[in-house]
């Protein structure tokens, strides 16, 4: 599974399934056998594709862009972009991380909307654009991907993956898990509004604002026709989310995993910080995740 990059070679494989999840996206469109997981990941890595806007993140999802706020519609243009991806958007997936941190940068929010709000605004003082989309499933369940919480014996195997640098022993990942409780139980979560979401990133951020393709005859899943999640791992690299559907007329989530990591350094200057800031972007990843897809659905990583 690779492409040719000058004179090196990207490898996609499968690194694990959603074991934990409970969502619906991927019962339509299953990778059944190891040829069809062989020929998906074979497509991501041709599809993973030099990003073209480095200061931002859409979200996570995997269904085609159509258009942006500021009017852009040019199929070519949309085919060409290529940028990092977080569950959310920008904005909110920092937010997120943030949060379960326990950042002193949102120590003092009393309530998630004021964090988001506080943590958009710094992002963008510091050259970071916030960026979303039309009726986000993450933006929806801010207080439900918190809630619905995965047991730590199933969810640190998936954290090592995408952080095998990670000292369990360090007990950080479960500092994040009590900070994230505490504040549910405070009702922290409870103010966050998805339109008004929408509104002040459509408003502020047009040109990183999109409309997705949906579907009106779905009302289960509103068009999501994922089979996979990607894990990016090259930086500078994301997936060409539209050209990878024009080829393969599958679908794929994806984060970019990179992002985190210059987020983290950017946001803090120790290294217990800059972890539990990493491990808030990862464990949300598969928060998020699990709220959305099916159980069992296949993950990448290159």
């Amino acid at each position: 599974m690779t492409e040719e990059l000058g004179t090196k070679q990207l490898y996609v494989s499968q690194i694990a399934e959603m074991s934990f999840a409970r969502g619906n996206v991927g019962q339509r469109h299953p990778l059944t056998d190891e040829g069809q997981k062989l020929e998906f990941a074979n497509s991501l890595a041709l599809c993973t594709q030099p990003i073209t806007k480095a200061n931002t993140a859409d979200c996570g999802d995997e269904r085609r862009t159509l258009r942006l706020a500021d009017g852009t519609t040019d199929v070519t243009f949309l085919k060409q972009r290529v940028v990092s991806q977080l569950f959310g958007g920008l904005g909110l997936a920092t937010t997120k991380a943030l949060i379960a941190a326990d950042s002193p940068l949102v120590k003092d929010a009393r309530s998630f909307t004021q964090a988001y709000m506080t943590v958009s605004e710094m992002l963008f003082r510091l050259g970071q654009e916030d960026a979303a989309h039309e009726d986000c499933g993450a933006s929806k369940s801010v207080e439900a991907s918190v809630a619905n919480a995965i047991e730590l014996a199933s969810l640190a195997p998936s954290v090592g993956l995408l952080l095998p640098t990670y000292n369990s022993d360090s007990g950080w990942l479960e500092k994040n898990t009590r900070t994230k409780q505490a504040r549910l139980e405070d009702g922290f979560y409870g103010d966050w509004n998805p339109q008004n979401h929408q509104d002040y990133v459509s408003g502020k951020f047009p040109q990183n604002f999109s409309y997705l393709e949906g579907d009106e005859f779905d009302p289960e899943t509103h068009g999501h026709n994922g089979s996979g999640v990607y894990i990016v791992q090259q930086p500078g690299k994301g997936l060409a989310k539209n050209e990878f559907i024009e080829a393969t007329g599958k679908q794929s989530f994806a984060v970019t995993a990179p992002k985190m990591i210059e987020l983290a350094e950017l946001l803090d200057p120790t290294k217990e910080g800059r972890m539990r800031i990493l491990l808030g972007f990862v464990d949300d990843t598969f928060h998020v995740g699990a709220g959305i897809v099916t159980k069992d659905m296949p993950v990448f990583s290159a």
